[in-house]
């Protein structure tokens, strides 16, 4: 009869464990998510404050001026794409060739 408890306290303990794993996977997952979504509504952000600064200007906006606006929000987008994560958690510069790659894929959609 204590054999029978054992195994059945055993098989007990491995399927708490396996549903643990997945609910902390699951969390995991879901973390990263809200990440991933905070992280694109403050790109948003920086990028309608950059807007809205620009439309707040006195006096009439020229053609120059738009053109600026544009560059400045060309540059923090580089900025952000020209980082990599890595898997520990880190980031590091993207090589000259993924740049570059990254500009003619950008100038070819823009066309």
């Amino acid at each position: 009869m204590d054999e029978n408890n054992i195994t059945m306290e055993s098989e007990i303990e491995e399927k708490s464990d396996a549903e643990l794993k997945e609910a902390i996977t699951q969390q995991f997952e879901k973390i990263r998510t809200q990440n991933l979504l905070l992280g694109a509504q403050v790109s948003c952000s920086v990028i309608l404050q950059k807007i809205a600064a620009f439309r707040n200007k006195p006096g009439k906006l020229t053609l120059n001026d738009h053109r600026r606006l544009v560059a400045d929000i060309e540059k923090f987008c580089k900025t952000s794409m020209s980082r990599q994560v890595n898997s520990d958690g880190t980031t590091t510069e993207v090589n000259e060739n993924d740049t570059k790659l990254m500009e003619e894929t950008n100038e070819s959609i823009s066309k």
